[in-house]
């Protein structure tokens, strides 16, 4: 396993109260900032459309990383306050739910 040093992946369970939307949008009403997961179904991108590629299988598990994962910020200077912070809004999340 790799450390990304730009991000924490987070990722939404099937059938949960609450979908990616919904967490990704309080989070950035919240002053924290996300990313979307980037790769995916590369199948999907743009870049890709006019090629002769080869897809084996539903690609399920892409499509899947593709729509409920995304990225919240790390960094080594991340203030304890800060740090609180996203501790903090996570647990006001999850008591809305």
């Amino acid at each position: 396993m790799f450390h990304a040093f730009y991000g924490y992946v987070i990722i939404v369970k099937e059938n949960e109260s609450f979908n990616r939307l919904d967490i990704v949008r309080f989070l950035e009403e919240n002053n924290i900032e996300t990313r979307a997961f980037m790769g995916g179904n590369l199948a999907l991108q743009p870049a890709y459309r006019n090629e002769n590629i080869k897809i084996f299988g539903d690609l399920k598990n892409t499509n899947y990383i593709l729509n409920n994962a995304f990225f919240i910020g790390c960094h080594p200077h991340i203030s304890e306050k800060q740090i609180n912070h996203v501790i903090k809004t996570f647990e006001n999340f999850f008591k809305k739910i």
